[in-house]
C-alpha cells in the first residue's frame, strides 16, 4: 500500500508542477505583452488584444489556480515532499494573478 501511495504523491507533484508552470508561463507572457511600448497604432491594437484577453480568460485561470493549488494542499495534507520554491510560488500564484489583472485594467 505504501508503494501505490508514493506513485500516487509522484504523479500528483508531476501534475501540479506541469499545472504550475503552465500558469507562471501563460501569466509571464501576459506580462511581457503589457509592458511593450506601443508607439504604433497596430501596437496600440496588439496591446488593446492582450487587455481583452486577458480578461476573457480570467475566471478559467482562477478555475486553473484554483485547482493547482489544491493539489499541493493535498500533497501537503498527505504530508508528500513538495519542494519549497514550489510550495513558495504557488502561495503566490493567485497574488501574480491579480497583480496582472490590475495591470491590465491600469494600462487599458
Amino acid at each position: 500500500m505504501n508503494k501505490f501511495l508514493d506513485d500516487l504523491g509522484k504523479i500528483l507533484t508531476e501534475l501540479a508542477k506541469s499545472d504550475l508552470l503552465a500558469i507562471q508561463k501563460e501569466i509571464e507572457a501576459y506580462n511581457a505583452q503589457l509592458n511593450k511600448e506601443a508607439d504604433s497604432i497596430e501596437e496600440i491594437k496588439l496591446l488593446l488584444e492582450t487587455i481583452a484577453k486577458i480578461r476573457n480568460t480570467s475566471m478559467d485561470m482562477e478555475l486553473k489556480i484554483n485547482e493547482t493549488q489544491e493539489q499541493f494542499r493535498v500533497l501537503k495534507m498527505y504530508k508528500y515532499p513538495v519542494d519549497n520554491q514550489d510550495q513558495d510560488a504557488v502561495d503566490h500564484i493567485a497574488q501574480n494573478w491579480a497583480e496582472l489583472l490590475e495591470s491590465a485594467d491600469r494600462k487599458d
